[in-house]
């Protein structure tokens, strides 16, 4: 079987025939055609008048004929990236082009690009720019680097799909079984698919391989997928939800930033790095799990993602980088784990709806305006001594004040401010002592000489133990009355 260009003998329209067919039915008008015949009516429609060239020393700098469909002559061995000008609808590249990276090649508004035979190395193995108009790419069945199935540009085995023609109609897309990679841009700003199906073949989508899809609603990436590259669905505005597989290890660098419908994703615990930018200005995502498997939430990760409002961090996770959540506007509530060391520049920086935080003790440094800007900031706990950045907490209720460490007796003996039991012990101080005068007048006593007691006897044996059979009867008592031990967010009772 062997595909080549043809022009149909009632409506003129370029397409694609089975050479080996006598006859078919154009899939535009309808009308059947001798395929022999259309294929003589394509090329003699594209022959083009070797005067129409100006061309030196092997080199074409000007096309000025009047045809759409250029045929460049075979002696022609470079071409200038201004050669050919708008409207060009179809180009034949000569097997004498050895040495020219179709990139250079700088076509506007044309609907099919044919390539030749050419043996030359592309740069990066990719096939350059090709304009929003193009609909269908065709390689000879001689060229030794490249291929195409149904006008998709692949690698010469089929291993890469390495362009899908921005101007085409379809909807969705299947990708061929057999494909291992989608290419760098390689859907970028096809604009008119909603859907697309990746096989199992595939383990890499390469960089802004999908970006600016702004239609594409749905994707299945299968459990084969070891790597998101940087930028792969950036921009892909009308997409709602992704589920990554647990083969993927890296999520990279905005690999989908402005996403902004996306309101729910799947993070595996396979996630070691969730990369720079990686979910940023996803305005309507409203919650996000990150598996025990992080260890680096990079720089600028969740930036912008007005609509979270809450963020559970894992125990893996020890580092929170430089803005990672900051401007997340609606975030209530975040748990900082045990491993945290560092807490990044600007990490949640504008953060107006956080009311409290917990620094754990395990982290060394709060960076520079961390907190910075969090204007309902009420409550922050820190464990530990910390080296705190002096514009950490600029701009919020804590503004100017110097933060001292401190721990309570319950988060002493239990390790944790959030665990089953302090969630009890939060829930009875907010929705009962606080209720009251005198419960108030004890939680502040309590805030007062609590940090002092830990410090003094917090790491003793008999200290822990007899306080943890104290509290272990209350709480018993409080959760047989009904109060529960699920995650809590405290309540402003001041």
């Amino acid at each position: 079987m062997s595909f080549v260009n043809a022009k149909c003998t009632s409506c003129g329209t370029t397409l694609e025939v089975d050479s080996s067919k006598k006859s078919i039915a154009c899939k535009y008008c309808g009308s059947k055609f001798i395929v022999e015949e259309a294929i003589k009516n394509y090329n003699i429609k594209n022959q083009t008048e070797k005067n129409d060239f100006e061309i030196v020393e092997g080199r074409l700098i000007k096309y000025n004929g009047a045809s759409t469909d250029v045929v460049i002559p075979e002696e022609v061995t470079k071409v200038n990236n201004d050669a050919l000008p708008n409207g060009v609808k179809s180009i034949v590249i000569p097997d004498s082009l050895t040495d020219v990276l179709c990139q250079m090649l700088s076509f506007s508004n044309f609907d099919r690009l044919f390539y030749g035979s050419f043996s030359g190395p592309l740069r990066n193995g990719k096939v350059g720019f090709i304009p929003e108009s193009v609909e269908s790419l065709t390689v000879s069945e001689n060229n030794a680097q490249l291929s195409s199935i149904d006008g998709v540009l692949f690698s010469k085995h089929c291993s890469e799909l390495l362009l899908y023609p921005r101007g085409r109609n379809n909807k969705t897309y299947f990708i061929p079984d057999g494909v291992a990679t989608i290419g760098i841009s390689a859907f970028e700003s096809c604009n008119n698919l909603t859907s697309v199906t990746i096989p199992n073949s595939v383990t890499t989508i390469g960089d802004s391989a999908f970006s600016e899809c702004k239609n594409l609603t749905s994707v299945a990436i299968p459990d084969s997928v070891t790597t998101i590259r940087d930028y792969a669905f950036s921009g892909c505005k009308s997409l709602t939800s992704v589920t990554i597989p647990n083969s993927v290890t890296t999520i990279g660098i905005s690999a989908f930033e402005s996403c902004n419908n996306l309101t729910s994703v799947t993070i595996p615990n396979s996630v070691i790095t969730i990369g720079r930018s990686a979910f940023s200005e996803c305005n309507n995502l409203t919650s996000v799990a990150i598996p025990d498997s992080v260890t680096t939430i990079d720089n600028s990760a969740f930036w912008g993602c007005n609509n979270l409002t809450s963020v559970t961090i894992p125990n893996s996770v020890t580092t929170i980088g430089d803005s990672a959540f900051s401007e997340c506007n609606n975030l209530t509530s975040v748990t900082i784990p045990n491993s945290v060391t560092t807490i990044g520049d600007y990490a949640f920086l504008l953060c107006n709806n956080l009311t409290s935080v917990t620094i754990p003790k395990s982290v060394i440094t709060i960076g520079r305006s961390a907190f910075s800007g969090c204007k309902n900031l009420s409550k922050v706990v820190i464990f530990g001594k910390p080296q705190i950045a002096d514009d950490a907490f600029s701009d919020t209720p804590y503004s100017g004040k110097k933060l001292s460490s401190g721990c309570y007796v319950a988060t002493c003996v239990y390790g944790s401010y959030d665990c089953p039991e302090v969630w009890t012990l939060r829930r009875y101080r907010d929705n009962t002592l606080a209720e009251t005068w005198y419960g108030r007048a004890f939680i502040r006593i309590y805030y007062s000489v609590s940090p002092t007691i830990v410090k003094l006897f917090g790491d003793t044996k008999w200290f822990k133990k007899m306080w943890r059979e104290k509290l272990d009867k209350m709480i018993a008592d409080l959760q047989t009355k009904g109060v529960e031990n699920t995650p809590y967010q405290d309540k402003n009772w001041k």
